[in-house]
């Protein structure tokens, strides 16, 4: 089964749920998102509380995303007990993930090299033990038969994505958080619009982590494949952008993969509406239903293109433990 999520994230409680419904009950969203606000994401709570009590005067959101810190526990808990599917925790924030899995949270965003982009003058190494201790909590809670599922960023950039750069830099970090007790993985690619070269991307993604997991003796992880709509700009024309949700959902469905993150049609034009927002669920949902019992024939170019991909990635692997002596944290 491939599981549809949408993007978003107000922020007012009431609005959040609001919101949330219409897409669950309209958009039929398998899972939802709290994707954290700018302020929060750089600890500025203090900014994000002033940016709440505003929206409140003014009767909607003055905030790009859910301020989870804010809301605290108590409203988290709110959120997913009014909320009849999963919620996913987005972000980058530390904190805002803690308060999120005790309010009931099954799912979180987490890398710590493509999170580099947040902090460039931050050094890896420095960023990767600060990243630690929340995979640890992950990890923590799976011990006690809580497993919480980890999307893992891959490295982003502003254009088309470099396929074995992708590759590997989702790879080591699901390395760094499986070393941490993690049991649930997706494993993200992104759309780069050229279908053969991104189903045999997801099909490499997917045979190179199992090959390492293997290796690494993280033989109990659960690995899935998640594929997200292209993160570069969109076109302001909504029937323009509306093929970029069919073509993502194409591919998802010929790589096997078992979530898809779908954007807005309105993405160019700021924070979608609730309508825009469902218009891209069922879009994607009925490109799936069309699909349903078709395979993408393996042809000698894809088999060579994933082979290439491979090899490329698991030369930078291979690389980064060679610096490190066997530690892709130092």
């Amino acid at each position: 089964m491939l599981f549809r999520s949408p993007r978003g994230g107000v922020g007012l409680i009431d609005e959040f749920i609001e919101n949330c419904r219409v897409l669950q009950d309209k958009g039929r969203a398998d899972l939802l998102p709290a994707t954290t606000d700018s302020y929060t994401r750089y600890g500025k709570y203090d900014l994000a509380e002033k940016a709440i009590k505003e929206s409140e005067k003014a009767g909607r959101s003055l905030l790009n995303g859910t301020p989870l810190v804010n809301w605290g526990v108590q409203g988290c808990r709110r959120v997913t007990e009014s909320i009849a599917v999963p919620i996913d925790a987005r972000g980058c924030d530390t904190l805002a993930y803690e308060i999120a899995l005790a309010g009931g949270h099954t799912s979180i965003l987490a890398a710590a090299i493509a999170q580099l982009s947040y902090w460039p003058k931050l050094p890896p190494d420095v960023y990767i033990r600060q990243c630690q201790p929340l995979f640890r909590l992950v990890g923590y809670y799976a011990e006690r038969g809580v497993p919480i599922f980890v999307d893992v960023l891959p490295i982003q950039t502003v254009s088309f994505y470099i396929s074995s750069l992708e590759i590997a830099t989702g790879i080591i970090d699901a390395l760094l958080i499986a070393e941490q007790g993690v049991k649930q993985f997706g494993m993200r690619f992104e759309q780069n619009c050229h279908i053969v070269q991104d189903i045999a991307r997801g099909e490499a993604l997917m045979e190179l982590t199992e090959e390492y997991f293997q290796r690494c003796g993280y033989t109990d992880a659960e690995l899935y494949l998640t594929h997200d709509v292209r993160a570069t700009v969109f076109p302001q024309d909504r029937g323009q952008a509306s093929v970029f949700t069919i073509l993502a959902a194409m591919v998802a469905h010929f790589a096997r993969a078992s979530r898809l993150m779908v954007k807005s049609i309105d993405e160019a034009h700021g924070l979608p509406t609730n309508e825009a927002q469902v218009f891209g669920l069922r879009s994607a949902k009925q490109t799936l239903l069309v699909l349903r019992g078709q395979e993408f024939p393996i042809t000698r170019e894809m088999a060579e293109e994933k082979e290439v991909m491979k090899n490329e990635a698991r030369a930078i692997i291979d690389k980064v433990f060679e610096l490190g002596d066997g530690d892709l944290a130092v």
